[in-house]
């Protein structure tokens, strides 16, 4: 519908929101956990990943100011990256016991299109934040070797 059709209301049917929208009409609407069943150890292998990938391009770069200030960039973004998660889990109310790193590798998780085995779950968070360092450590590498 176009901003000229919004002046002659009976060029179209208004539809009342709240018949579709389940949180308005369920007044007994209370949300899911957010991380009820991913244990705290693979947020930290998770974190600990990203922090080797910026440290990988500090440790890669020539050591410009230039490239010193995009990496002191990328730092502030990968502190509000991990901070932001953080303070929305500790406001939330704690929604029981979470597993432990192994009950996870054992158990899996359940996702909207199924289960996923732990391991699979692990690599699936793990796999683009490694691959990245590793692509820098190479880059870095290649970079020292040429020079």
């Amino acid at each position: 519908m176009r901003h000229e059709q919004l002046s002659k209301p009976d060029t179209f049917t208004r539809l009342e929101t709240d018949r579709f929208d389940p949180i308005t009409r369920d007044k007994a609407f209370t949300p899911a956990a957010a991380a009820r069943d991913v244990p705290v150890a693979v947020g930290g292998m998770i974190a600990a990943s990203y922090i080797m990938l910026v440290a990988t391009f500090a440790l890669a770069t020539t050591g410009s100011a230039y490239s010193h200030f995009i990496i002191a960039i990328d730092a502030v973004f990968l502190i509000a990256f991990f901070a932001i998660p953080w303070i929305f889990l500790k406001l939330e109310r704690p929604a029981g016991r979470v597993p432990r790193l192994d009950e996870f590798l054992r158990n899996g998780i359940d996702t909207f299109t199924g289960h996923s085995s732990g391991p699979a779950a692990l690599v699936q968070m793990l796999i683009v934040p490694v691959l990245l360092t590793l692509g820098a450590a190479a880059m870095g590498v290649a970079a020292a070797l040429l020079m």
